[in-house]
């Protein structure tokens, strides 16, 4: 039974005398294609995953907002009618953004107690930032006794992340977390919205994520220089035609006429971007259609452009992705996410899953395998809450 849940018992040590009544619970995911499109109006392919930020809470009298998690020493107190509403370079910016935009909304929660735990990585490229604020998000409206569609929370917590976070993220990750189907894909066209739930084939493929044990800032800079040369580069190229109006406008034509004015780094920025967009867009055909191999094919085309045109993995990432890529059974293998560390993926036959991380694991040539972490995934249900 879930009043049974360790998580509950946790809560309740945390905050004696103090009744849980809701869990909260906010998958991870990993994009499979589509790097860096996002915030580009492109297509991307992610899944939830089955790992997952799960948040209690219980109701108080004292008019705060106590947050506790497992993974930080320290415990958040604000005035649960007044929130802080400056950026923050701590964990607290998620939560606090997020409840902050609520209460602006109107979404009261008077007082309550906040239990956080998680077994998404952290700084693996998995959305642990976009599962916080999710399940935050649920655990405080049903402090609130309010509800809002969950698109419109994933929303809410976007803005979180640009306002308090200050990561120009897409609207990748919290789509993912919040509108995700068990054993689907989630096809996000990022230019109009629109979502379509990709049956995951029949084969039943097996995704392998690989952490790399290198720890990735996404504020830290590297990130939003990418998304200020894509913006750079489509406002050239909209100065030159007047009929380009986003990405999904741009042709090839625009890219071989426009390389002396975008430079090299431009140039290459863009490349990746309307490539990656067309190899989106294919792999949603080889899911549907079910060609794995297909898919395989298009991943590893994806590595090649994040490493060669984007300039976002490493050298030890590179060096994971071609040893997965040379193993029996494998179909792909990528970097995933952000880059700069994070985590590498592989699509494989479901039988090799154990025999591929004995031997990548065991592999003098991929840094040290000491620090290496394997989670075989399949495609998870998107955030809920459970009432106790």
């Amino acid at each position: 039974m879930i009043d049974n849940h360790p998580s509950i018992a946790r809560f309740r040590a945390a905050y004696p005398g103090v009744e849980p009544f809701a869990i909260a619970r906010a998958p991870g995911r990993v994009n499979l294609i589509g790097e860096h499109i996002d915030y580009n109006e492109g297509i991307v392919l992610p899944i939830a995953i089955n790992l997952e930020t799960r948040v209690v809470i219980g109701r108080t009298d004292d008019k705060r907002l106590r947050v506790r998690s497992a993974a930080q020493p320290d415990e958040l107190n604000y005035d649960a009618d007044d929130i802080p509403g400056h950026a923050a370079t701590s964990w607290d910016a998620y939560v606090r953004g997020v409840a902050a935009l609520l209460l602006w909304r109107g979404i009261r929660f008077n007082g309550c107690a906040l239990w956080i735990e998680s077994d998404i990585p952290p700084g693996a490229g998995l959305s642990s930032s976009a599962a916080l604020e999710v399940g935050v998000a649920l655990a405080l409206m049903a402090a609130a006794g309010r509800s809002l569609p969950m698109r419109a929370v994933a929303d809410l917590c976007r803005e979180a992340e640009h306002r308090f976070a200050g990561v120009p993220c897409g609207i990748m990750d919290q789509y993912a977390c919040a509108l995700a189907q068990e054993g689907h894909a989630l096809a996000i066209d990022c230019h109009d919205g629109s979502v379509q739930h990709v049956a995951w084939p029949k084969s039943n493929p097996a995704i392998l994520i690989v952490e790399t044990g290198i720890e990735r800032k996404l504020a830290a800079g590297a990130y939003a220089a990418r998304v200020r040369e894509c913006e750079e580069a489509l406002n050239i190229i909209c100065a030159f035609d007047a009929m380009v109006n986003s990405w999904r406008d741009v042709t090839d034509e625009h890219l071989s006429a426009l390389e002396p004015r975008l430079g090299d780094v431009l140039h290459r920025r863009a490349r990746h971007v309307m490539s990656e967009i067309a190899r989106a867009d294919a792999a949603i055909a080889a899911m549907a259609s079910g060609d794995v191999v297909k898919f395989g094919k298009l991943m590893n085309a994806s590595h090649d452009s994040l490493r060669d045109d984007y300039e976002v993995s490493l050298p030890v990432i590179d060096r994971m992705v071609e040893n997965l890529q040379a193993m029996n059974g494998v179909y792909g293998a990528k970097l995933t996410g952000a880059g700069f560390g994070g985590c590498v993926i592989a699509l494989m036959d479901l039988h090799g899953v154990q025999c591929v991380q004995f031997d990548f694991g065991a592999s003098p040539a991929i840094g040290d395998p000491q620090r290496l972490r394997f989670h075989h995934v399949a495609p998870a249900q998107c955030a809920s809450v459970v009432y106790l």
